[in-house]
């Protein structure tokens, strides 16, 4: 382990006198299960004790954890945070994302991966009369919603369906993943998912004028993060509006004034920084709905706050600019 250890504060220091980042994959646990123009797919594992390279993910990414397990994921900071992840979360995240990961748990979390290598993928619409209807119908259950992204549980019907968009159809046989790209404007009967009777299915959207706006809720909550963990008054008094408040997983609220009293006096103190995953932002005109799971170690007052939390905050574009208007915390089970 002292090797394996050595070799993860190596790729810091290389990282340091380099700009550059390799990508996360291919690596040791991750098949290349497709690859064409449009996306890549890999069914990837998380080995314990086998620390990836310092990477950054050139793409957007989405996809399905299909078996349990552990990471430690270190930031390009050097900042680590355990993460234990279930079987059926569905992945969002932006391209960008710097960091190691390594694999804690005996038997390794695994997942099918979906990079997006364009920026909009264009959708048929158009039907011919007597056409069928358009997938989902009623045979799915929507898990994701984004500008980029449409994620549904499939089952299995007979029913006529057409593809207006791109898809990846993921499955199960026992533990073993699989996947194919459904091409737009495809119309059959049944997804061809083996003799699985449920899927995943990744409509690929058209959606790249709301993507800017989805990067930079994505650069907010970042914002809001980092000014939280380092009690930076001034930057969280700028991206919050006057009237904003917060409710905390205990049930108590503050407004502005008071939580940023308290960060400023040290009553409110964080220890390393705030983690997010599984985000899903929804757009509302001006109003943008921000969504996820938070991992943080907040005292108030010496007391334990913060931990494994589930969020949701409201966003409103004023002038030209997003402030948040609402946070909203209740806890979960990490």
């Amino acid at each position: 382990m002292t090797g394996l250890r050595s070799c993860v504060v190596l790729s810091f220091v290389i990282a340091a006198q380099s700009p550059s980042y390799p990508p996360p994959f291919p690596r040791v646990g991750a098949t290349k299960l497709f690859d064409n123009d449009r996306v890549q797919v890999w069914n990837v594992s998380w080995p314990k004790g086998a620390p990836t390279p310092l990477h950054r993910h050139p793409y957007d990414m989405t996809g399905l954890y299909y078996a349990p397990g552990d990471r430690l994921i270190t930031a390009v900071d050097g900042t680590k945070r355990a993460v234990t992840t279930r079987a059926g979360g569905i992945v969002w995240q932006l391209k960008g994302v710097t960091h190691v990961e390594e694999g804690t748990s005996d038997v390794p979390l695994r997942a099918v991966m979906i990079e997006l290598k364009q920026e909009a993928y264009p959708a048929k619409t158009d039907a011919p009369a007597g056409a069928a209807p358009a997938f989902p119908g009623t045979s799915a259950k929507s898990l994701l919603d984004n500008a980029r992204v449409a994620v549904w549980d499939y089952t299995r019907t007979s029913s006529p369906h057409r593809h207006t968009r791109d898809a990846v159809v993921v499955w199960l046989e026992g533990q073993t993943a699989h996947a194919v790209v459904t091409p737009s404007g495809t119309v059959h009967n049944d997804e061809a998912i083996g003799a699985a009777s449920k899927a995943t299915v990744f409509e690929l959207k058209e959606g790249a004028a709301s993507t800017g706006a989805e990067h930079e809720i994505h650069a907010m909550e970042q914002q809001w993060n980092d000014a939280r963990a380092k009690a930076d008054v001034a930057t969280l008094d700028r991206i919050l509006v006057d009237d904003w408040t917060v409710t905390h997983a205990n049930g108590t609220t503050d407004t502005k004034a008071k939580y940023l009293a308290d960060l400023k006096s040290g009553a409110r103190k964080f220890s390393g920084s705030v983690t997010e995953s599984d985000v899903s932002i929804r757009f509302y005109g001006d109003t943008a709905v921000a969504a996820g799971s938070s991992q943080s170690t907040v005292t108030l007052n010496g007391q334990a706050q913060g931990g494994a939390l589930h969020f949701t905050r409201v966003y409103v574009k004023r002038n030209g600019a997003w402030k948040m208007i609402v946070s909203h915390a209740t806890t979960r089970q990490p």
